[in-house]
């Protein structure tokens, strides 16, 4: 069952950022928690959860478990622009024992129902070189490359 998340969620859902944190660092220690880093992540979930331009959904299996989380925002430019808003997938984390199963997929088709409803017409996720399943996914959801982001260390 993928739902919108709410206050009530914030220590499940806070647990599991810092598990998709802690998996990202074995790949890129950048992506590590902070001493005290839970105490932010339960902040920056809250305030997602009030955004109007935020959406973060949640996957819920038969009982209480959180299988997985989805944050959306969008992005607003100038009407100088063409498009003047676009989707982005903030965090999407799947539980590895919930993977291969349609949850990562149901939650990608939650966010992309929400960013339509909202009359938004293109979604940007960003995903790490080093992350092959990462793009193998995103790739089997019809998203292609369109931009390559560069990283220089200062």
């Amino acid at each position: 069952m993928i739902r919108a998340a709410g206050e009530r969620d914030l220590d499940r859902l806070t647990a599991l950022y810092s598990l998709l944190l802690h998996e990202h660092a074995a790949d890129d220690a950048r992506f590590g928690l902070q001493p005290g880093g839970e105490d932010v992540l339960r902040q920056v979930l809250s305030a997602a959860i009030r955004d109007p331009d935020r959406d973060l959904r949640l996957a819920q299996a038969d009982g209480d478990r959180i299988q997985g989380f989805c944050l959306t925002g969008i992005a607003r430019r100038p009407d100088a622009f063409r498009e003047t808003a676009r989707g982005a997938v903030e965090q999407l984390f799947v539980r590895s024992e919930a993977r291969r199963c349609g949850t990562g997929r149901a939650l990608v088709q939650a966010a992309l129902d929400w960013l339509r409803s909202r009359g938004v017409q293109r979604l940007q996720v960003e995903v790490a070189r080093s992350n092959p399943a990462g793009r193998a996914f995103w790739a089997a959801q019809g998203f292609l490359p369109a931009m390559d982001v560069l990283d220089r260390e200062l």
